[in-house]
């Protein structure tokens, strides 16, 4: 089955500035779940020195956040990208030295990682 999401208002639940700016604002968040169901986050520790070419692997259009770990060798790395893309990008990242999975729970991995009958 499918389903679809309608948000409704009267005329006079658009016409009062209060309730319009409450709907306005559950109509973002509405749009930010449905946006988001094909999103998944990438998390990642990379050693320093290997931190160019696995950011070359990452999809341009995200700006990763890279944060510094209390190993001065390693950095975290956090994106969000798009599902395909992160099913393309994760044996990429895999396959490169340097590179420390962040140990993220099987439930919320297996989606990017493919370990799922899912399609």
């Amino acid at each position: 089955m499918e389903s679809e999401t309608h948000l409704i208002a009267g005329k006079g639940t658009l016409a009062d500035p209060w309730k319009s700016e409450k709907l306005g604002q559950i109509a973002l968040m509405l749009r930010g779940a449905i946006d988001a169901q094909s999103q998944v986050g990438l998390m990642l520790n990379v050693k320093r020195d290997d931190l160019a070419a696995v950011l070359a692997v990452l999809p341009a259009l995200n700006s990763p956040t890279v944060s510094q770990l209390s190993d001065s060798e390693w950095v975290a790395v956090n994106t969000i990208v798009d599902e395909r893309v992160a099913r393309d990008v994760i044996p990429r990242l895999k396959s490169r030295q340097g590179y420390r999975d962040r140990r993220v729970s099987t439930e919320q991995s297996r989606v990017v990682t493919g370990d799922s009958d899912e399609k």
